[in-house]
């Protein structure tokens, strides 16, 4: 599990991501009820497919983008969680956002990103979330190539931007050039709306 602090113009929220193994092998129906009981005091739970997540700074880089539409009254939905997904896809389309990253039925592992005024809140919401849905992936966001590969073909991502980042062709150097390059899509959302 990864805390961190988003930045708004009013302050600090606390933000969580996790991925989860879906050991409860939960689908979608059940999966968005667990959400739906976040309670009053979260600001946010979006759910993805965790195997088109590059890694942690994929997740925080749509999120502190997402806080900045949400503020800045440029978002493109009526929520925060939506906003997030929006962001964390590239896409500008909240419908191709939540079917391109969105969770599905028959999903091994789920991300979950949680965002509260507190660390304690997104910890008790994520720790909730964990004993219904199943423990955290270790590693979380794993380099497997077949997966990055996914990545770079569902943003767009050509070999050779990878290469201009890394002349390794280790899973992990290859995870972190991606990384890179995935955070560029999600921020430039914020400059096409």
């Amino acid at each position: 599990m990864h805390l961190d602090t988003l930045v708004t113009d009013k302050g600090t929220l606390s933000i969580g991501i996790v991925e989860l193994d879906n050991e409860e092998s939960l689908n979608t129906d059940q999966l968005l009820k667990l959400v739906s009981d976040k309670g009053s005091t979260v600001l946010a739970v979006q759910l993805f497919d965790a195997a088109k997540i590059v890694d942690v700074h994929h997740l925080l880089s749509a999120s502190q983008n997402a806080v900045n539409a949400w503020n800045g009254n440029y978002a493109q939905s009526r929520s925060l969680s939506v906003e997030v997904a929006v962001f964390a896809s590239g896409q500008h389309q909240i419908g191709r956002a939540l079917s391109t990253m969105g969770i599905s039925d028959n999903l091994s592992n789920i991300a979950i990103v949680a965002i509260a005024s507190t660390s304690d809140e997104v910890l008790q919401c994520l720790n909730g979330l964990t004993d219904k849905i199943g423990r955290p992936s270790e590693p979380a966001f794993s380099p497997d190539l077949a997966r990055l590969e996914e990545i770079m073909r569902i943003f767009g991502i050509e070999k050779v931007e990878i290469e201009a980042l890394t002349e390794s062709n280790e899973p992990t150097a290859l995870q972190a050039a991606l990384s890179r390059c995935v955070v560029s899509r999600v921020s430039m959302v914020a400059f096409d709306t």
